[in-house]
């Protein structure tokens, strides 16, 4: 399961025994935590039936956890979540093997109301160079996000396009579109 435990900016936890963010009856692990400065949005990896898949939920500044989200699930897994606020809206990120037999693993993400709600669809975030629908080739794992002030959010991964694994990334808008086709070698 997934706990939590609300944390003054002086380092006091107000909640000493936890508190529990998710029961569902598979597994859960890899929790992602990010705040928009009053509340937080939590994802974590989620493990059924068909695979793991990344769900969500909303907890209130006073330690209230609001409904889980299937922020993605299909036939094939979603690992490693990571989770930023723009000041507008979250962005979950995450490692997803849905086209692993083709172009090979990819990174995928989605925007995320304050409310906890998800925004539009998910979008492939490592595409080829010059195309938003499809994936670099080679397998993209273990994504990690930060915002910018101006709304941007920058993702990046480990790239294994040159049988090397090396950091990549791209930038996107807060409209949820990848700035950096190809992404960025970093």
């Amino acid at each position: 399961h997934i706990y939590g435990a609300r944390v003054t900016t002086t380092g006091v936890v107000l909640d000493a025994e936890g508190f529990l963010v998710s029961s569902a009856a598979n597994y859960q692990s890899v929790p992602a935590v990010a705040s928009d400065g009053t509340d937080w949005e939590v994802g974590w990896e989620d493990y059924g039936v068909s695979g793991a898949a990344i769900n969500g939920s909303k907890v209130l500044a006073n330690g209230t956890v609001q409904a889980q989200v299937v922020i993605s699930s299909g036939g094939s897994d979603r690992l490693v979540p990571c989770v930023a606020w723009n000041g507008s809206n979250y962005l979950v990120a995450w490692h997803d093997l849905r086209n692993s037999s083709t172009t090979g693993d990819d990174i995928y993400g989605i925007r995320v109301a304050s409310s906890g709600a998800k925004v539009g669809s998910d979008f492939l975030i490592s595409t080829a160079a010059g195309s938003s629908t499809v994936g670099a080739s080679g397998n993209q794992a273990i994504p990690a996000v930060a915002a910018t002030s101006t709304g941007t959010w920058l993702v990046v991964w480990q790239d294994q396009r040159n049988s090397t694994r090396d950091i990549y990334g791209s930038r996107v808008s807060s409209a949820g579109t990848v700035q950096n086709l190809g992404g960025i070698a970093i």
